[in-house]
């Protein structure tokens, strides 16, 4: 027999309105300490809504994939991300989840992004030939432009030049995304989207140029058809023009729609947040940054990396997945909400109870990680991984819907890394305040200022 959802400990608060300042006010270090305070797993109120904080592996594993059909998605928050996603991979549930994510998994299969690497590389060393020693740079800025690139490229065959006209309003359309949803996320309630107050114009505006972007993607495509048919150039757009269902019909516009919008949005956001936190830690070790330059020295002589380097420069892959660690770009993973009652681990968890799991938190405990908050890289020796529980470890969410794009986010991030790195010493300035803001991905804020020093 199951305990009672009111004996998971937790904090004492007002009734109804709970404790306002858990995720209103720096939840960044109001959840951690619950954690601590509290136990693995902790019951919490907020503005009438009850909450259960999940941070034990084996109760990560129990939401995520044991009873990932009683767990489906916050309807709040497929309903706010919706209103700019539609119903992409991102908000989609259910068979109808299962069916997009099998017509777009062949585009990120090992063997096919392996042909993205070369891309990727060219595309850094293009976007940063003009940096120049001495100048400062906002190295965010030019990381979110080069991982844009890269996603339009290679997912949609979308060259660099037909990019750059929509590269700065897509960048204020992204902020404008994060910063609206939100807000979205913590009101009571929500004005009708034709009501022209200052949130919804905004909002229309993100999208009007989300839709253009698009757009522009698929009249390229439909231009280049010959006797109309269109051509099938390997990647990921290709795929969802060409997939039929089981009666032969083509994905209809709209849900074309909604795939390519979540997966230009994400592809790019959350890879370029993670490696301007990689070079911030690198800018506060020097240390560490001298042993990368000695590693990429060393392992490629000179010449740009490639693919089948990748395996032999082991310091800056440490580095990179100590940096995803504290500050995992999905800070926080869509809401769970059961539908009916059901229980997590001994306990029993209401109907309609926000379930919250967090790899920022989880990250930072220190039964798995010793000095969690510390950044070291050395931690992730060989053998250190595997010896993690599932799941005390997940940059990129896990179970069913875990990131379908993880793979060509490692290999990304990787190649970029060491590509700057080879060319670069990228220093931030020690006087800025870089803060990181949890929206719906983990970026720094205001940006990341760095003074640039050429290599020979």
């Amino acid at each position: 027999m199951s305990l009672p959802f009111e004996s998971i400990p937790g904090p004492s608060a007002l009734p109804w309105i709970g404790d306002t300042t858990l995720l209103s006010s720096s939840p960044l270090d109001n959840l951690p300490e619950l954690v601590q305070r509290y136990g693995e797993l902790v019951r919490f109120q907020f503005w009438g809504n009850t909450f259960l904080l999940a941070a034990s592996p084996s109760h990560i594993h129990e939401i995520l994939v044991e009873k990932v059909a009683e767990f489906p998605k916050a309807r709040k928050e497929t309903t706010v991300l919706g209103r700019f996603l539609g119903n992409g991979l991102l908000t989609n549930e259910g068979a109808s989840h299962r069916r997009q994510r099998k017509l777009a998994q062949p585009a990120f299969h090992a063997r096919r992004i392996q042909g993205y690497a070369e891309t990727m590389v060219s595309y850094a060393q293009k976007n940063s030939e003009n940096w120049r020693t001495g100048e400062v740079r906002n190295l965010a800025e030019d990381l979110r432009q080069i991982t844009l690139y890269i996603v339009a490229k290679t997912l949609f065959n979308a060259d660099r030049e037909m990019m750059a006209e929509f590269v700065d309003e897509i960048g204020d359309a992204m902020l404008a995304v994060q910063e609206i949803s939100d807000i979205d996320f913590g009101a009571w309630f929500s004005w009708p989207a034709w009501l022209p107050t200052q949130h919804n114009r905004r909002r229309q505006h993100a999208l009007k140029t989300l839709n253009a972007t698009i757009a522009k993607v698929l009249a390229l495509r439909q231009s280049q058809a010959i006797d109309g048919v269109l051509p099938d150039f390997g990647d990921l757009l290709s795929m969802l023009l060409n997939a039929r269902d089981e009666e032969g019909e083509p994905m209809d516009a709209q849900q074309l729609r909604d795939e390519l919008v979540t997966i230009f949005v994400a592809g790019h956001e959350t890879t370029s947040n993670a490696l301007s936190w990689t070079f911030y830690l690198l800018g506060q070790h020097p240390e560490i940054a001298a042993a990368v330059h000695d590693e990429v020295d060393t392992v490629l002589k000179g010449r740009s990396p490639t693919l089948e380097d990748l395996p032999h420069l082991t310091c800056s892959a440490g580095v990179l997945k100590e940096a995803l660690r504290l500050y995992p770009p999905a800070w926080m993973l869509n809401t769970r909400e059961p539908r009916l009652a059901t229980t997590v681990g001994a306990y029993t968890v209401p109907a309609r109870t926000q379930v919250l799991i967090s790899p920022w938190v989880v990250h930072r405990l220190g039964n798995y990680f010793p000095h969690p908050t510390r950044f070291l890289p050395s931690r992730w020796k060989a053998g250190f991984e595997e010896s993690l529980p599932r799941y005390a470890y997940m940059p990129f969410g896990g179970g069913p819907r875990i990131c379908i794009g993880n793979s060509f986010a490692l290999m990304e991030m990787h190649l970029l890394l060491t590509t700057l790195m080879q060319r670069f010493v990228l220093t931030p300035l020690p006087d800025q305040r870089v803060k990181p803001q949890p929206l719906i991905t983990l970026s720094p804020h205001p940006g990341l200022q760095v003074r640039v020093q050429t290599r020979a």
